[in-house]
């Protein structure tokens, strides 16, 4: 049985990037290869080396002060969330030893594995990291690119030789948005496919499984922020108000814990999915959270994180899933009135439609990709 490690983001305690890690290792899983999450981090001098030279300091400064506070402000909240993501790790992935090199890697993986880079943002030009182009991988026969995302509209001209020579050795390559394939033609003149984000590849059927029934007895808007911005909370109000909801926050940054209807409980990766799937209308600035409201059938608005023209922004991925679904409209630029009216079962069955259709499109062209990789020899990483 070919041996497939699959090298994104997984680590870090956010839903939409366990969850895609988690759906990626499942779907080649299915296909019949044994797959595992290949557990790379940094060293300590590389990680703040690439820090330095993607001018990431200051993010990562602002993140580290809100997850302080977060704990802080959160108490026992925060820290049982993190016990429950590490539990869902643990008894729903299959995970390497750590690895932080080259070398280190071969060794724990062999010389003919195959290695999968995707999906989330890991192409981001400013969080730029080799490994996760799969540099490591002389042979180019065994590595794919499955959805990776850029994440921005517009790669820094400084960046453009970097990212153009760690792309082009790739054979099998796809990405997430439509804007993300304009982005490797521009750099290398390669055509490459649009793959859905890996959690359309899983069916609904196992995602209600995975999902943790959620108690509560009056209806709610569930409200799910990634970044801060008080007039998140007026459209919330202002929606809540209008459908006669309650609101239920779960707090992504240390100034939610103090806003009315911050959900109490701990929450990991299967009490998340159950608060989607439980809510009356969901407002949200998440990719992940806006694609499971979709599939969940859940009246919804997805708020504009980031300004048109922002050279870092990262509205793509957001357009792209909502013109796939036909719901454009559902997008709301904060401060501006919401489209709340009701999402029609036709509207959800033609948005199933299709996203079935491109999810049964790119689980085709990962198993092309992964029978071509089959017997590509034992070329040394």
């Amino acid at each position: 049985m070919m041996k497939v490690y699959t090298q994104t983001w997984y680590r870090g305690n956010n839903y939409g990037s366990v969850l895609q890690a988690y759906a990626l290792q499942h779907t080649i899983s299915d296909m019949g290869y044994a797959c595992s999450v290949l557990n790379y981090k940094p060293t300590k001098a590389d990680m703040w080396k690439l820090k330095f030279i993607n001018h990431s300091l200051k993010e990562t400064i602002q993140y580290k002060i809100n997850e302080y506070l977060m704990k802080k402000n959160g108490a026992s909240e925060a820290v049982n969330n993190l016990s429950l993501f590490d539990d869902f790790r643990a008894q729903h992935m299959q995970i390497t030893p750590p690895c932080s090199t080259a070398p280190e890697i071969a060794r724990i993986c062999g010389n003919d594995a195959v290695f999968v880079c995707g999906s989330d943002q890991i192409w981001n030009p400013y969080l730029y990291d080799p490994y996760y182009f799969l540099e490591f991988v002389q042979d180019s026969r065994r590595k794919i690119a499955y959805a990776p995302s850029f994440g921005v509209m517009e790669i820094p001209h400084r960046c453009q030789k970097q990212l153009r020579k760690a792309i082009a050795p790739f054979r099998y390559v796809s990405v997430r948005e439509k804007r993300g394939a304009e982005i490797v033609r521009e750099l290398t003149g390669k055509q490459v496919m649009v793959a859905v984000d890996p959690t359309l590849l899983v069916s609904m059927a196992h995602w209600q499984t995975l999902a943790k029934p959620i108690d509560s007895e009056q209806k709610y808007l569930f409200c799910y922020f990634l970044s801060e911005n008080a007039r998140y909370l007026e459209t919330a109000e202002k929606i809540a108000r209008k459908r006669h909801l309650t609101i239920r926050m779960l707090p992504m940054v240390a100034a939610d814990f103090k806003k009315p209807g911050t959900v109490k409980e701990s929450v990991g990766p299967r009490e998340w999915l159950g608060l989607v799937e439980n809510a009356d209308y969901v407002l949200t600035d998440s990719f992940h959270c806006t694609l499971f409201s979709i599939r969940f059938h859940k009246q919804f608005n997805v708020l504009q994180r980031f300004k048109e023209g922002d050279k870092r922004g990262q509205n793509s991925r957001i357009h792209t899933l909502l013109q796939t679904a036909n719901m454009q409209n559902r997008l709301v630029v904060p401060g501006e009135d919401a489209t709340t009216e009701i999402i029609s079962d036709g509207c959800f069955q033609t948005a199933d439609a299709r996203m079935a259709a491109q999810a049964a499109d790119s689980r085709q062209w990962l198993e092309q990709a992964l029978q071509s990789c089959e017997g590509a020899g034992n070329s040394a990483n």
